[in-house]
């Protein structure tokens, strides 16, 4: 994306000492023959600023992910709907916002809420088995319709998969016409081997 500078609007909110300090890496992998894209790997620093923003409730920061790329990555999912991966009800009351729809939000793309979680189910505390059975947690929500249609599926942090996965099976089974994925950030800890 640098030598896409020049579509930069004037009023970025990131400067670029801190863009650098959060070293982005444009990270392109594939899960199930999916395309995947990351724009972090997920350190010390992303994770620092993703806790402030949604552990610490400091939503101002939701602008700072991916405003920078805003216009390259309109030009890369031209034509693509946005679908957020869910939060349960009562983690968005918590909060008091939605913090993955925020984050896309400088993308200006029109979202489809097709997902939801029937209850809380933060990855964060399972272990890599337990992480799996976030399918049975995860819905499609009637009259939503996806079908025909091209899906960006977005989240702040792609760990193991497991809710990319469910999330990808729903999108499928109601008639999505493709589908690829964005994250804010990547762990390193997986060989992305894994999900090829």
């Amino acid at each position: 994306p640098r030598g896409l500078r020049f579509l930069l609007p004037d009023d970025v909110c990131v400067c670029r000492n801190c863009l650098e300090n959060l070293r982005p890496q444009f990270i392109r992998f594939k899960h199930k023959n999916i395309s995947c894209l990351s724009l972090f790997y997920y350190d010390q620093n992303v994770q620092s600023l993703i806790y402030k923003y949604k552990g610490c409730g400091d939503i101002e920061l939701c602008v700072s992910f991916i405003s920078y790329f805003s216009p390259y990555l309109r030009l890369l999912f031209k034509g693509y709907f946005l679908v957020p991966a869910p939060s349960s009800k009562e983690k968005i009351l918590e909060r008091g916002f939605n913090h993955v729809k925020l984050m896309f939000k400088p993308l200006k793309k029109p979202y489809i809420n097709c997902l939801r979680k029937n209850k809380d189910h933060k990855q964060s505390d399972h272990n890599m088995k337990e992480r799996k059975n976030v399918k049975n947690v995860i819905e499609f929500v009637d009259g939503k319709s996806v079908k025909g249609k091209k899906i960006l599926l977005v989240d702040d942090i792609y760990t193991t998969g497991s809710t990319v996965d469910a999330c990808i099976r729903l999108l499928k089974s109601n008639g999505a016409k493709r589908i690829k994925v964005l994250t804010i950030a990547k762990t390193r800890e997986l060989d992305d081997r894994e999900y090829r």
